[in-house]
C-alpha cells in the first residue's frame, strides 16, 4: 500500500481510442517508471551498472539505506537497494536488455572489468551482474 505522498507523484492517464471502436475510448495503460533490484552488494552492482555507461548516482532518502539510481530510459529508472536482511538475491530469477550502439566496446569494458560473458551471438551477449541478475546487451538495431 503506498502513503499519500506517493499519490502526488501520479499523474492522471489521458484518454486513448480503442482500436476496435474508435468512437469509444479508455484510459491509457500505466508505464513503468521504476524497477528496484535488491542486491547483496550494492557497490559491486553499481561499480557493474557503471561499467555499462549508465550513469549510476548514489542516494538516500531520510533515514533510509544507503542506495544507487540510474535512468534506463527517460522515464524508467532502476534503483540498487540493499537486500533486506533474511532475503533471497535474483539469483539468474531477474533479467533485464539493454540496447547499446557499440556492442564491442560495452563486451570489452566489461571484460577488463572481470565480468564474464555467455550466451554470445553476433548481435547480442548475456553477462550477469554481481548479484545473480541477468543482463542481455543487445545491438540497437540488431536481430
Amino acid at each position: 500500500m503506498y502513503s499519500s505522498a506517493f499519490n502526488a507523484f501520479v499523474t492522471l492517464p489521458e484518454r486513448c481510442v480503442t482500436p476496435h471502436d474508435p468512437s469509444q475510448t479508455r484510459p491509457l495503460p500505466p508505464t513503468c517508471s521504476y524497477l528496484t533490484l535488491r542486491v547483496p552488494n550494492v557497490d559491486a552492482c553499481a561499480n557493474f551498472y557503471a561499467v555499462l555507461g549508465l550513469p549510476v548516482s548514489p542516494e538516500r532518502h531520510g533515514d533510509g539505506p544507503l542506495h544507487y539510481s540510474f535512468p534506463l530510459t527517460p522515464s524508467l529508472v532502476c534503483e540498487l537497494y540493499p537486500l533486506r536482511e533474511g532475503g533471497v538475491p535474483g539469483g539468474g530469477s531477474v533479467r533485464i536488455g539493454l540496447a547499446v550502439h557499440d556492442l564491442g566496446a560495452i563486451r570489452s569494458a566489461l571484460a577488463a572489468s572481470g565480468f564474464d560473458i555467455t550466451h554470445e551471438r553476433s548481435t547480442s551477449f548475456v553477462v550477469c551482474d554481481p548479484a545473480g541478475n541477468q543482463v542481455e546487451i543487445t545491438l540497437k538495431g540488431g536481430q
